[in-house]
């Protein structure tokens, strides 16, 4: 019987215990959430593999196609099994295993598929404004290439906004040798190396060695720890990252921050909205 599973940021594999109506591989890319908080969720918004055969070569457009393939047939597949079990003719199996990054207790037996809403990229303003209304965490927009292949293991030319408030990274922090309630802010660097970036002073000693997601802070005042004095600006914690083991790479520190210095406000991106409108028009008239 096909099985499936969830594969996450930390190289670990989690059963599904539901049946997969798939002859062959599928491997797809999203998201897994508590809708409303009780409604285990996988939103979708890519596909690699579909029926053993490789999409990932393949557009956006094409590869999207695949996604709602595989949502439809799942969604169907899940509907009968619902019936089963109103019937008394469970034989799916009631593999109930606690997932981690706030969905303890998942039953992975019942999961609802969708795949993600996108449309082009003049549209943003229409995803943004629909931010509120989603039922499950939200903090920024993602501008996908449409006429590109799948990017594997890193970022490619994928373009994420977030307001400047909530533009984080992800750092490990580790206990400083020196300094009590001090910890090194620690980013991955080349082969995989640590650097130490920055400093961050707190009094909590279970953050020692965990991901944390920071937000930086340009008006307050902090210590500096290497000078020995107050200076404007520093790091604030976010959230723990129970999802992930492994920091930002030292030249996503550095984008974000590039990012930040750059202050792109919603309502800056607004005033590129017809320009983006006019070209994407024009590239659809090239291809008739």
């Amino acid at each position: 019987m096909p099985r499936g599973y969830f594969y996450d940021r930390k190289n670990d594999f989690y059963e599904l215990g539901i049946n997969f109506p798939f002859s062959s591989q599928v491997l797809v890319d999203g998201e897994v959430f508590l809708e409303d908080g009780t409604t285990p969720t996988y939103a979708i918004f890519d596909c690699l593999i579909y029926e053993g055969t490789s999409q990932v070569s393949k557009n956006l457009y094409k590869r999207l196609g695949y996604a709602q393939m595989f949502v439809e047939k799942m969604n169907e597949n899940m509907e009968k099994i619902k019936v089963l079990r109103k019937e008394g003719e469970d034989g799916f199996g009631e593999k109930r295993v606690p997932i981690e990054a706030g969905t303890q207790g998942l039953d992975r037996t019942h999961i609802h598929f969708y795949t993600k809403e996108m449309m082009k990229s003049y549209g943003f303003w229409e995803i943004y404004k629909k931010i509120p209304e989603l039922k499950h965490g939200n903090d920024g927009l993602i501008f996908t290439p449409a006429n590109e292949p799948y990017s594997v293991g890193r970022r490619g030319t994928v373009l994420k906004w977030k307001p400047s408030s909530l533009n984080t990274i992800d750092f490990k922090a580790v206990k400083n040798e020196r300094l009590n309630y001090v910890y090194d802010l620690v980013c991955s660097g080349k082969k995989g190396k640590d650097v130490v970036f920055d400093h961050f002073f707190c009094e909590d000693e279970e953050i020692d060695g965990k991901i944390g997601e920071f937000t930086y802070d340009s008006d307050g005042y902090y210590w500096d720890f290497d000078e020995l004095v107050l200076k404007r600006g520093g790091w604030k914690l976010y959230r723990i990252r129970t999802d992930k083991d492994t920091p930002n790479n030292i030249k996503i520190v550095c984008n974000i921050l590039e990012s930040l210095k750059d202050n792109l406000t919603i309502e800056k991106l607004c005033t590129f909205y017809n320009i983006m409108r006019e070209n994407s028009k024009n590239r659809e008239r090239m291809k008739r």
